[in-house]
């Protein structure tokens, strides 16, 4: 079972960014288009399991990866 995201309070605001780097990933992974070409690759190699931890949200594993591709 993939969780595409964390569910956020209806009343949720996100904090303001303080690195250009996080504004910079910020602004090009909110890309709808691209966030669903991700999960489409992640569920190719998605193994469903009932047992074990509970899965990890797409949209983190997203953002890390992009991340740590940035930052090197």
């Amino acid at each position: 079972m993939i969780i595409e995201r964390y569910e956020r309070p209806v009343d949720f605001t996100a904090p303001a960014l303080s690195s250009p780097i996080f504004q910079e990933l910020d602004w090009i992974l909110d890309d709808p288009k691209l966030f669903a070409l991700f999960c489409h690759d992640l569920k190719q190699h998605y193994k469903t399991s009932r047992a074990g931890r509970r899965p990890i949200p797409a949209e983190v594993t997203y953002r890390m990866t992009f991340l740590r591709r940035r930052k090197q």
